[in-house]
């Protein structure tokens, strides 16, 4: 058993770096794959990340080097799952943690797979993906449209940092006007 306090760290880094994916893969068939990733220029958050979802897999997990794009930029490392049994593992043991968007994206993943593995059943295939399933789909990528409040560094002539709230969405307005309403 894990000790909260890494679940914790995970769920955190997860809300802040994260990355739900419910991706529509076209071809011989259309598809629905699942994963999930985080990404940061920052190799020690990644290798962390990855020896606290070794111990909920019981796997391997995959980490991926990004070439440098450009002399000015730091190489990225990417945490990588893509298999149903793992993913299931890692998103209900992280999910009571998870506070923010990423708390519902995690949601909708969950209940596809265990759809589609119900579905499944002992078969190695499950059947043609259904109008419930692209609803998951489409459930996921409206999950994604709902912006939040984000801080962005932008790098001054100075080298100070210019802070500002950039993609806030309606619902946090709202929340915001209230607040200043009541005091």
């Amino acid at each position: 058993m894990l000790p909260e306090s890494e679940l914790a760290w995970l769920a955190g880094f997860i809300e802040g770096e994260g990355c739900f994916c419910m991706a529509k893969k076209s071809g011989r068939k259309n598809s629905i794959h699942c994963s999930f990733n985080v990404t940061n220029t920052d190799q020690l958050l990644i290798q962390k990340a990855k020896s606290i979802t070794d111990k909920i897999i019981g796997n391997e997990v995959s980490i991926v080097r990004h070439p440098v794009m450009k002399d000015c930029y730091k190489p990225i490392w990417r945490l990588w799952i893509e298999n149903h049994d793992g993913l299931t593992k890692f998103i209900r043991a992280i999910f009571p943690f998870l506070v923010g968007e990423k708390k519902l994206q995690a949601s909708i993943m969950l209940q596809f797979i265990e759809r589609r593995m119900e579905l499944r059943g002992n078969h190695y295939k499950a059947p043609r993906y259904t109008e419930e399933d692209w609803k998951f789909h489409d459930a996921m990528r409206a999950a994604k449209t709902v912006k939040s409040v984000e801080t962005i560094r932008f790098p001054s002539l100075v080298d100070d940092d210019i802070v500002r709230a950039a993609g806030i969405s309606k619902a946090a307005e709202s929340d915001r006007n209230i607040l200043t309403q009541s005091n």
